[in-house]
């Protein structure tokens, strides 16, 4: 058989032609030779060739596909043979690499898949274009933004026991967790025959992306040493499809489609529609090494502004005053903060509404009696302390008790004509311009006038299944989630030197759109206790570090250890202190000037890294932990190593850790004693159940 192989930058795309269809698979560059041509065919016990097509979209009335797939995927349909092999365009940069296909039907329907490789970077960006060059209307009812197929691509038949799909469930306060399983667990091994689709499908329907699981998948190869990750930009309703096609995994995501999210998209004559991005990373390796180039392309691709260079703490209180912040209590707050050290101060919920009540969300009215001078006074004061100040707002929501509830009815979001409430909240639509107006004047302008250049952004409710507004509710809700980010953007535009995190609830917006809107990311609302740790290292799979912000709360009832052990767990990312931290007693003061000492030594690691392992020993839970934690973090040029070990529920447990060839410790920080002997690291935890350390690790003489 005969390839069309396309060189990006350590990955090859190859396309083989197979009846007349263009089949596609990624693989690594080196191992082109190692492709099994029976299964890029799609080769069948009977002899028969039966290849999935490299364009997927669904239009109505198309004849769908058999195999018992009909209401579970629109994939495979008549269409989707109709496109043939593409023309391809290749161009090879000094800086990166770009690869069109475009695909013609006889009837003039077009279609171009689009790959961009960065040389710093390894991972293939890809989306796609479909055009309605016939005369008529079409109506798509699926459009993805990424296809993987025939995978493992070096085997003509997986073998079940090495073959490992992976997923990170997500939920609030519970982020990240990797669910790895072979096949078989999900019914998606081969079969006798190869008939029959079988599929399992992942996402969520609304906005809330990370609601259920994060917008990532990875098929990893043990017998061939290869990994297969994917993560597509996914900020409304999204769609992964993990399915055995004809004795393969084919991945197939993007938005989701009109049998799962209630989508579909009117495209006259001349029209096209565009796919958001989606990310893919083969490497030879592990998952480990496959989720850490998604990270590293993000890290490399996004601009930062030259504040966050040096990744600054900061400060918020709402672990401290739970929605009712005052300026006598930013006064008390300040002082410690300078002398800690602490960059950016942030009052939360609750300095606006006139009824006291933080859940008053859409009165973004300044609350004088808790600042009687207004936010450019509690700015002012901030910068007297030489801090930024920060304000949380949560603009696409309001409260039944908002003024603009009642004033502007016609301004909510509304689904089968009526108004979208869910419980006490509904949904501002910011399609319309008198929204957008709106938030202009209290957010914009408020920030503009204050002097506030931080600000963080909540979102708390979902809109569900779609909006009114156009020609399906799925894509109503595509259009007004466009619309916030848009507005997202603008606030950039007119505040150049503003820090934005994202916040969502603790982790339902993380997700790369979002991501790249943001400076910042609230890590989990896991404010406190121990399960914090086992998150924040979960998440070093998906988000870079210099942008996952993690509580670390200092409770009144805290002593010692549980102060160190939050400050090792925040140092996984971006610290952000809270709770109470003035006439504390000078040990805890002490572990908290200390601690962030140390972070100041190994923010380089932290910020340009790459974490190479992440392990959990016994946790099979986050509420009641009794186990091990650990992550390895290497910096940029391999001399030196941030490895954190959490034991958690087991005082005193003592355990043995071999060191990494080369390396020897140098420093550490957390309530884990360590001693080193030989090549080995014996660790003995605190009589507390919240134990931790991190520890730099240097590589003694030249690198190999």
């Amino acid at each position: 058989m005969e390839y069309r192989i396309f060189e990006m930058n350590g990955t090859a795309v190859v396309f083989a032609d197979v009846k007349g269809v263009a089949v596609m698979t990624v693989v690594p560059s080196d191992m082109t030779d190692k492709i099994c041509a029976d299964k890029m065919t799609g080769l069948d016990p009977f002899g028969n060739e039966r290849p999935e097509s490299a364009v997927q979209v669904a239009v109505g009335g198309d004849v769908l596909a058999r195999g018992f797939a009909a209401g579970r995927t629109l994939r495979n349909g008549e269409i989707s043979l109709r496109w043939g092999m593409p023309v391809f365009d290749y161009r090879e940069g000094e800086e990166e690499t770009l690869l069109t296909a475009f695909y013609e039907t006889k009837d003039g329907l077009k279609f171009r898949q689009y790959f961009r490789s960065r040389k710093d970077t390894g991972v293939i960006e890809t989306y796609c274009e479909t055009e309605n060059g016939s005369k008529g209307e079409i109506v798509l009812e699926s459009a993805p933004a990424f296809l993987l197929t025939r995978l493992s691509p070096f085997v003509k038949y997986n073998d079940e026991a090495e073959i490992l799909i992976h997923k990170l469930r997500n939920y609030w306060s519970a982020e990240g967790f990797l669910v790895s399983d072979p096949p078989a667990r999900f019914a998606l091994e081969d079969s006798w025959s190869g008939l029959g689709m079988r599929l399992e499908k992942i996402g969520q329907v609304g906005s809330m992306p990370a609601n259920g699981y994060l917008p990532w998948v990875a098929v990893e190869d043990k017998t061939n040493g290869c990994t297969w990750a994917v993560k597509p930009e996914a900020p409304a309703s999204w769609q992964i499809e993990i399915a055995n096609v004809y004795n393969a995994i084919s991945l197939c995501g993007g938005l989701a489609d009109f049998n799962y999210g209630h989508w579909e998209k009117k495209l006259a004559a001349g029209e096209v529609f565009c796919t958001r991005k989606a990310f893919i990373a083969c490497r030879k390796g592990t998952v480990e090494e496959a989720a850490a180039a998604l990270v590293h392309f993000e890290e490399k691709t996004q601009r930062f502004l030259p504040s966050e260079e040096s990744l600054p703490v900061l400060y918020n209180e709402y672990c401290y005053t739970w929605g009712k912040p005052s300026l006598e209590t930013v006064e008390k707050l300040l002082p410690v903060c300078k002398e800690l050290g602490v960059s950016y101060f942030v009052v939360d919920a609750g300095w606006y509404s006139k009824s006291n009540n933080w859940e008053c969300v859409g009165d973004w009215d300044v609350n004088y009696d808790r600042f009687p001078n207004g936010l450019k006074a509690y700015a002012d004061l901030c910068k007297e302390y030489g801090m930024r100040a920060g304000v949380w707002m949560e603009f696409e929501n309001a409260s039944s008790i908002a003024p603009i509830v009642k004033e502007h009815p016609d301004w909510l979001l509304t689904y089968k004509g009526k108004p979208i409430w869910h419980g006490d909240r509904c949904m501002l639509d910011l399609r319309k311009q008198e929204v957008r107006a709106f938030l202009y004047e209290k957010v914009t302008k408020m920030l503009l006038d204050s002097g506030i250049r931080y600000i963080k952004i909540d979102y708390n409710e979902n809109v569900g299944l779609g909006a009114d507004g156009a020609e399906s509710y799925g894509e109503g809700l595509r259009l007004q989630v466009e619309a916030s980010q848009e507005f997202f953007r603008s606030l950039k535009r007119d505040v150049p030197d503003l820090v934005v995190e994202i916040c969502s609830s603790g982790g339902m917006r993380h997700e790369a759109s979002w991501l790249a809107l943001g400076d910042m990311c609230s890590f989990s609302d896991a404010h406190e206790g121990a399960e914090g740790a086992v998150i924040a290292c979960n998440l070093h799979r998906f988000m870079p570090p210099r942008k996952m912000q993690i509580w670390a709360t200092i409770r009144e009832d805290y002593g010692y250890d549980e102060t160190v052990f939050t400050l090792v767990k925040s140092m996984l990312g971006r610290v952000c202190l809270s709770g109470k931290i003035f006439d504390r007693e000078e040990k805890v003061l002490s572990a908290i000037r200390e601690g962030l000492a140390f972070y100041e030594e190994i923010k380089e690691i932290v910020r340009d890294g790459d974490t190479v392992k992440i392990a959990s020993e016994h946790i099979t839970g986050l509420r009641d932990i009794h186990g091990v934690q650990t992550l390895d973090r290497v910096s940029s040029d391999g001399r030196k190593m941030l490895r954190y070990l959490f034991m958690i529920g087991t005082p005193n447990a003592v355990r043995e850790e071999k060191l990494p060839e080369g390396f020897r410790l140098k420093k550490q920080f957390g309530n884990i004693a360590l001693r080193e002997k030989k090549n080995r690291l014996i660790a003995t935890a605190a009589n507390s159940s919240m134990t931790g350390v991190v520890m730099l690790l240097e590589k003694d003489g030249k690198l190999k």
